[in-house]
């Protein structure tokens, strides 16, 4: 845990103290892509991580907190569960009646960096994305390149699982 108890030692108490709190905070390291990771995740039952709140990275004996990623929306309603796939990719995302979205992120250099989004329209449009620049240019790709670019981010299709922990039991 260390030096990454430091880092949980700063989420307030109400964070921590109850594990059958609603939206409780979950934590998991991990090493990816040869980097130790602490990933702090939320849960909105009592199941499932719905979404991956914060990513650290540790580099040279110092933690460091990584860019917030875009997760599909501002609620926990449609979320998709973080998965981690053999080839380092990060997938998060979100499902919902409107449409299905995938980002995803890889460490370059010791940094978690956004790569792409993919998005899948209840109309049958398919969405490519390859910036967090806001307003973001979006590109209208056919369900090939949309399966192509999947493939391509999510490797062999291999998952490795995250071993989450709820803050409560640090105590």
């Amino acid at each position: 845990m260390e030096p990454f108890s430091e880092v949980i030692q700063t989420y307030p108490p109400h964070f921590t103290n109850d594990v059958f709190q609603e939206a409780s905070r979950y934590f998991a390291l991990h090493t990816i892509d040869g980097n130790e990771v602490l990933l702090m995740g939320v849960r909105e039952d009592h199941f499932h991580i719905t979404f991956l709140e914060k990513v650290y990275v540790l580099q040279n004996g110092v933690v460091i907190q990584q860019k917030e990623l875009m997760w599909g929306g501002g609620e926990f309603w449609g979320s998709l569960a973080p998965v981690l796939f053999e080839n380092g990719t990060i997938r998060v995302g979100r499902n919902n009646e409107d449409d299905l979205i995938f980002f995803y992120y890889r460490f370059e250099d010791g940094e978690l960096e956004f790569q792409i989004s993919l998005t899948e329209m209840v109309d049958g449009r398919f969405l490519y994305r390859n910036t967090t620049m806001s307003p973001a240019p979006v590109n209208s790709i056919t369900r090939e390149e949309f399966e192509r670019l999947r493939q391509e981010m999510e490797g062999n299709g291999q998952t490795v699982e995250f071993n989450w922990h709820p803050l409560a039991e640090l105590g």
